[in-house]
């Protein structure tokens, strides 16, 4: 279950990250063989983080989504 769950997640940051931005971040970051503990806690954090904000923020702006106007209906 676990691994479907991060499955999930890991698809979902992909489609959230372009393209392009993520193969640059991976060229232009830190040798991968040298990462700190302080630099995979942050990781793990913007990977358990970033999924559980977007649905919020989807459902914050969902008038506008949805193209509904209050002041339309009054």
């Amino acid at each position: 279950m676990s691994s479907l769950l991060t499955q999930l997640v890991r698809r979902q940051a992909l489609m959230m990250v372009p393209r392009r931005s993520e193969s640059i971040l991976l060229i232009a970051g830190p040798p991968v063989n040298k990462v700190t503990n302080k630099e995979k806690m942050i990781v793990l954090a913007m990977f358990f983080a970033i999924p559980m904000i977007y649905p919020i923020y989807i459902m914050s702006n969902l008038q506008k989504y949805n193209g509904s106007n209050r002041t339309l209906s009054k």
